[in-house]
């Protein structure tokens, strides 16, 4: 029951989901028929329960222009599973250029309408779930925003690569830390157990903004991410110009 009381640690960062991008095009589809109400959705091949739903409006230029409403999250890890439905607002637009096909968007998250977590047996779910599922999610905007400023300009990644890559900057503990830094020396402070993981805090303390330090000396960050490692990529690639 430890890993479930980590669900409900963690502070109210205020975060807001505000970005101007392009999303590689072979990672969405958009639905060829809308439904009777006139609502589209857009999915991803390599994870069809992650979809954007909203009504499409008047082409622009080069572009098939949508109105977001709803985006639908799911994903799963080895103990449990995360589904969420968050309410959104903004434009998506859908390139039909070869020379940089994608989705413009310009688009804010509202508010969390839905969510379920389940650890095992145990499902938290209604307000509870909600509340969970906020607190998680402004947690995350908070380490996507400072992995932003610590990459200095965001670069197209796949998952894989991501994970690699931000592991380090977050975890190092666990991925090793990046080139050109170790491991603070051993001593009475250097070092907080959360979660069944040693934490460097000096590492955490010189490197991360302080409405960050008590979640990750804690372990809860680490939780979510062991848990909704995607939500972080699917997060940080929302706001990258991808120029390929």
């Amino acid at each position: 029951m430890k890993h479930i009381s980590s669900l409900f640690l963690g502070v109210a960062l205020a975060a807001t989901l505000i970005s101007c991008t392009t999303v590689r095009a072979e990672r969405w589809e958009l639905t060829k028929e809308a439904r009777a109400d006139g609502r589209f959705t857009l999915s991803d091949p390599q994870k069809p329960r992650v979809r954007i739903e909203g009504y499409p409006e008047k082409d622009v230029t080069d572009c098939q222009s949508l109105r977001v409403e709803y985006i639908h999250w799911f994903s799963n890890w080895k103990d449990g599973w995360t589904e969420a439905v968050l309410r959104a607002e903004g434009n998506l637009c859908i390139k039909t250029d070869s020379a940089k096909p994608g989705i413009r968007e310009n688009m804010r998250i509202l508010s969390v309408d839905y969510a379920r977590i389940r650890y095992k047996d145990n499902i938290l779910g209604n307000d509870e779930g909600i509340k969970t599922f906020q607190r998680r999610l402004s947690r995350i905007e908070a380490a996507v925003a400072w992995l932003s400023d610590t990459a200095g300009e965001r670069k197209p990644m796949q998952e894989k690569e991501f994970t690699a890559w931000a592991g380090k900057n977050l975890f190092p503990e666990i991925y090793g830390y990046p080139e050109g830094f170790s491991a603070s020396k051993p001593g009475k402070d250097s070092r907080i157990r959360g979660e069944g993981i040693r934490w460097d805090t000096v590492w955490t303390t010189n490197r991360f903004p302080r409405e960050l330090q008590e979640v990750r000396n804690s372990g809860t960050l680490y939780r979510d991410w062991e848990e909704t490692t995607s939500l972080f990529y699917f997060l940080y690639t929302w706001e990258i110009e991808d120029e390929r």
